[in-house]
């Protein structure tokens, strides 16, 4: 398998490993766990999404246009993802990570018994 994206974290990674898999492409990401092996510095530029070689030149086209914000071979009356709106991706990013952090206090106070 050939990478074709390092992401800046774990959710950025989920977001276009699932952008992929929506366009029919088979991917992995690699290097999700291995963010807290570092203790209480955040590591980064560890995780890779990879596709098998094949797939490379669909993958980095699904990949492109996520990042410019558009809908890849979706529905013509779709708007594209963010336009008319300021909403740059590391917005997008940020409330992932804020909503990831407020599930696990969640849990963390659900099972602090």
């Amino acid at each position: 398998m050939d990478c074709i994206y390092n992401a800046a974290n774990t959710i950025e990674g989920q977001l276009v490993l699932d952008q992929l898999h929506q366009q029919g492409i088979r991917a992995r990401m690699d290097g999700e766990y291995l963010q807290g092996g570092v203790g209480e510095l955040q590591a980064l530029g560890l995780i890779r999404i990879l596709v098998a070689r094949d797939d490379v030149a669909q993958a980095q086209a699904v990949v492109q246009a996520w990042d410019k914000r558009t809908v890849v071979d979706g529905p013509s009356d779709v708007p594209a993802q963010g336009s008319g709106a300021s909403g740059k991706r590391g917005l997008g990013v940020l409330v992932g990570v804020l909503v990831g952090a407020a599930l696990a206090l969640a849990l963390l106070i659900l099972n602090a018994d």
